[in-house]
């Protein structure tokens, strides 16, 4: 920790949903009192309002800030401004040589375009406000970061650093295969830490155009205050699985039922973390297939709090986490497996190799079919006892060296308080 005297900056994280107990909350509760022990303020700049249910406790010298919320009519003339721009011009004609051009794509670009200007005049009045902000942290690699880094063309003084993670870096991670205005804010912002080495060889192999100490691995983190939960309740279930993750298309939940749907011979629970749009439809889907299956039982529990997340795991031993996602970053909540000790089945996508392998679980191939996880989920059942204690061992070691929030986010923020007075 760094001494107080020696805090002569500060720092302007801009989110989207903290101190909200939802979005990306769940990653930064976890790193901001890492920010304040190293800055002399922490301006948090968040899109949400506060909500019934937001975090408490925050630290003196950290200040949250809010949003407005933009206007139809804003938002139109923020679009209307952008025909006029050199940037918006050259990125369309990036679009037509790459022949991305299309309705859909423009007018993402236009509205990454519109929102950028709008966050660049609320940093502009925060940071005029205290002199002693000099780093802007933008917590995704979209219009917010292209907003401050609009800004920086005027205001030298301002450095600019950003994380990336799967949204917001992948080209395939959307319909139109495209990432606007990447080109444009790699040349111009200072640093970009990933979060994953899957993600920073993507970059590099794909944006990248300096010099390579702009780019870094920083990957997130979490606590675990309870340690590892080995000890297997009593109960009738031969098998307890866990997802955890929002209910939408890419996640491809219903594999994991297709897959139970396929299961004889052992019991089997299943218990899903989350909650999204695709809800309803899942839940219809679990119905249709599992309501013959007397040896599977299901259980959907929709949004709950991180804490509650921490406490379950805690309280409740899983024999494996599997996610059959068909895209990833490097998913926090695999970490939060992991650190109590819980195997992992994934496919392999995006990241997820980097924290899935032979020693804390199986790696599915990325197209893997029902049949594939529900061999999976076999092979595992039949592991003997003393190589899935081995998996669990390694699991909570891989996350004590290589996710654990006090040593990545301790790290981090002393690299950002560094940049300050490059």
């Amino acid at each position: 920790m760094s001494d107080k005297k020696t805090k002569k900056n500060s720092i302007l994280l801009i989110c989207r949903d903290y101190p909200n107990e939802n979005g990306d909350s769940i990653f930064i509760k976890n790193e901001i009192k890492y920010l304040a022990e190293e800055f002399k303020r922490v301006y948090v700049l968040t899109r949400n309002g506060l909500e019934k249910n937001a975090l408490n406790n925050q630290l003196k010298n950290i200040c949250i800030m809010f949003d407005k919320k933009k206007s139809v009519i804003m938002i139109i003339l923020m679009c209307f401004k952008a025909i006029f721009s050199s940037l918006v011009s050259t990125e369309i004609k990036y679009l037509m040589h790459e022949k991305k051009m299309s309705i859909i794509s423009l007018c993402r670009l236009m509205g990454i375009y519109a929102f950028a200007q709008l966050t660049k005049k609320n940093v502009e009045k925060i940071i005029s406000s205290d002199s002693t902000i000099n780093l802007i942290y933008t917590y995704w690699y979209s219009y917010e970061t292209l907003g401050v880094l609009q800004l920086k063309q005027t205001n030298k003084k301002v450095k600019c650093i950003t994380r990336a993670h799967r949204y917001d870096l992948y080209e395939y991670g959307n319909r139109q295969k495209y990432q606007p205005f990447k080109i444009w804010m790699d040349k111009n912002i200072d640093k970009i830490f990933f979060i994953s080495t899957h993600g920073y060889n993507y970059y590099i192999n794909t944006f990248a155009s300096g010099n390579q100490s702009r780019y870094s691995i920083s990957c997130l983190g979490i606590n675990n205050e309870y340690g590892p939960c080995e000890k297997k309740n009593g109960g009738e279930w031969n098998l307890t699985i866990i997802s955890c993750s929002y209910i939408v298309p890419v996640k491809r939940i219903h594999l994991i039922v297709l897959a139970l749907s396929l299961i004889d011979g052992i019991s089997v629970r299943w218990i899903h973390i989350g909650d999204g749009p695709g809800r309803k439809k899942i839940i219809n889907i679990a119905k249709k297939h599992l309501k013959s299956k007397e040896n599977v039982s299901y259980e959907f529990k929709g949004f709950v709090a991180n804490d509650f997340i921490m406490e379950f795991y805690h309280a409740n031993f899983a024999d494996c986490f599997i996610s059959t996602s068909k895209s990833e970053g490097l998913p926090v909540s695999m970490m939060e497996a992991i650190s109590f000790g819980i195997p992992l089945i994934a496919t392999s996508v995006g990241g997820v190799p980097e924290i899935v392998n032979e020693n804390t679980g199986i790696l599915l191939n990325a197209s893997s079919s029902p049949w594939d996880i529900k061999n999976a989920l076999l092979a595992f059942y039949n592991y003997p006892i003393a190589a899935k204690r081995r998996m669990r061992k390694n699991a909570r070691l891989l996350w004590d060296s290589k996710y654990n929030a006090a040593t990545n986010f301790s790290k981090f923020a002393k690299e950002l308080s560094s940049i300050c007075t490059s």
